[in-house]
């Protein structure tokens, strides 16, 4: 069985959360977490809000994503050196 055809809106984009994650990371780098807007991270995406709210269940949760992803696998990769020369 195939996957039904995704209907896309005349004028919109989809955006894909690593572009979501990049744009939100230069907001929170620029203006911190609390002056940071969700409609600031939107417009630098290029998308609507609401597109951020399909990936990112909040602000909070958007911010976890960017540590994860950002610093997250930058300790994974230098533990994983330090483990290959101990």
């Amino acid at each position: 069985m195939s996957k039904p055809a995704t209907k896309t809106v005349p004028g919109r984009r989809r955006v894909c959360r690593e572009e979501l994650l990049a744009a939100a990371l230069e907001v929170f780098l620029r203006a911190g977490f609390q002056a940071a807007r969700i409609e600031d991270i939107a417009q630098l995406a290029g998308v609507g809000k609401g597109s951020v709210y399909l990936h990112f269940r909040d602000k909070e949760n958007l911010f976890q994503a960017v540590i994860d992803e950002g610093v997250g696998v930058r300790l994974d990769h230098a533990e994983a050196l330090v483990d290959v020369f101990s």
